[in-house]
């Protein structure tokens, strides 16, 4: 009799109440997130946002883009400093009169637990509309950001812009309404229109015509006497230095760099010698500009030198590209040699105590500095 009697109450109680009671139950006394428990352990992250939505756990806003909004698709996050607290539900264009343009009304739901509220995180509606409310008088922003800086997948973030004008949240519609900010690329626009608007002020003429006087002048300079003048005394200067050097004789010094070491000085003080000598400086045509790798043979008397031309000779060191040969008493030479690419020359009857340049498929050519040993 009492089970027939419990049975005939619980049939009158209304299915909605027993639904509310056990949404009221896992909203209020459920651990944890409702949505997640409600779905189970294997639901996706979507999964149980959707569910969240269905109950009326996460609440809407409203955002109007005035800007470009490509890339935005629904289920694109809404994130504050990366952090997802909620999700784009749908994206739209719709035409505003009052400045005869589109706008990109784009609908979003934040989780209020998740909301980065002054205080403690709101529960209810209207405690999230008036946490966000405080937030947008503070400058609470919202702007559409790419996940890369070029390109990639659109989002939306919510941040705070100290110079945003001033604004509150406007709730005159079903839906409240955040107030968006400029996209990266308008604010790229922004901080460039200040140097665009020096350029667009600057007098172009003005400095074209600076620029061709200034380009005169130089001509002027370039070709008139007193370069050449100075080309000339220059000339003058050289012929005197290398004057210099043959009156001071044609011995050799060697300088020696030693590896954590003062560099040490070998003078050669030889003075009254009959001696000769000749130095080969070999420039690549074919082969390599400076002739590395290449032989070089020079027979005199009856006597025959062989160097190489090294690129370097031991650890952090490198030699004179150019290569000494003593020739004792003889005063000419016969040089063969052996280039990289393949070629042999040979050269008779070269005179002695001089820097000789010998260019690859050419012969010898004037030497430009290192005139002397």
């Amino acid at each position: 009799m009492l089970a027939y009697s419990l049975r005939r109450v619980l049939a009158t109680i209304p299915v909605m109440a027993v639904v509310g009671l056990l949404v009221f139950s896992l909203l209020y006394l459920a651990p944890g997130d409702p949505a997640a428990v409600i779905a189970g352990d294997q639901a996706s992250p979507a999964d149980i946002e959707h569910i969240r939505i269905a109950l009326g756990l996460d609440r809407p806003f409203l955002i109007r883009f005035g800007g470009t909004v490509r890339g935005l698709k629904p289920g694109a996050p809404v994130e504050v400093r990366g952090i997802r607290i909620g999700e784009v539900t749908s994206v739209g264009v719709d035409y505003a009169p009052d400045s005869n343009g589109f706008v990109a009304p784009v609908a979003i739901v934040l989780q209020p637990s998740l909301f980065p509220a002054a205080g403690v995180h709101p529960r209810t509606a209207a405690e999230v509309y008036d946490a966000a409310d405080v937030l947008v008088q503070r400058g609470l922003r919202a702007q559409v950001s790419d996940t890369q800086l070029l390109g990639g997948d659109a989002i939306v973030t919510l941040d705070i812009q100290p110079d945003a004008a001033p604004a509150t949240l406007d709730r005159s519609g079903k839906v409240p309404e955040l107030p968006a900010g400029p996209t990266q690329r308008e604010r790229i626009a922004q901080q460039l229109q200040p140097l665009i608007a020096k350029l667009a002020n600057a007098p172009i003429d003005q400095v074209f015509a600076e620029l061709q006087d200034s380009m005169a002048a130089l001509k002027q300079l370039v070709t008139g006497p007193e370069l050449r003048g100075a080309l000339e005394e220059l000339r003058g200067a050289s012929t005197d230095l290398r004057n210099v050097v043959n009156r001071l004789g044609t011995s050799s010094d060697a300088l020696i760099i030693n590896l954590n070491e003062p560099p040490s000085l070998l003078r050669n003080d030889l003075r009254g010698t009959t001696n000769n000598w000749i130095k080969v400086k070999l420039e690549g045509a074919k082969s390599n500009r400076s002739g590395i790798g290449a032989r070089v043979l020079v027979h005199y008397g009856n006597k025959t030198q062989a160097q190489a031309v090294l690129s370097q000779s031991s650890f952090f060191s490198c030699n004179d590209p150019r290569l000494h040969f003593g020739l004792g008493p003889c005063t000419t030479a016969d040089i063969d040699v052996y280039w990289p690419s393949g070629l042999h020359e040979a050269f008779k009857g070269i005179s002695a105590n001089r820097l000789v340049t010998l260019k690859e498929g050419v012969g010898p050519v004037a030497s430009r500095g290192w005139s002397k040993a």
